[in-house]
Parts: C-alpha cells; sequence; structure tokens
C-alpha cells in the first residue's frame, strides 16, 4: 500500500519513496514528509518491519 506525504503512518518500519527508492524509517502515528530527495509524484510504501524479538 503507498502512502502520500501528510498521512499517519500506520506501522513503525522502514518506509521507501516509489519514485527513487529512498528509505527511511518512520514510527506509528507520526505524518509522512515529502521525499526528502524531492521527488514531485512520491508516495510511501513499507520495505521492511521491525523485527519481534
Amino acid at each position: 500500500m503507498n502512502h502520500k506525504p501528510g498521512a499517519e503512518v500506520p506501522e513503525t518500519g522502514v518506509y521507501w519513496c516509489t519514485v527513487c527508492r529512498s528509505p527511511q524509517r518512520f514510527e506509528k502515528g507520526q505524518k509522512f514528509p515529502p521525499c526528502k530527495n524531492l521527488c514531485p509524484k512520491g508516495y510511501w510504501q513499507l520495505v521492511n518491519l521491525p523485527s519481534k524479538g
């Protein structure tokens, strides 16, 4: 699932920009920022959940 900048982060984990694939870690409840590379049509996509253990 893709998330727009400004939307609330649904789960803690590593997300990447769907345009440049730049990864960034976000915590649940934060707001997604615009991509730091300023990709104009970039969305955020979850790529890695933190391990439980």
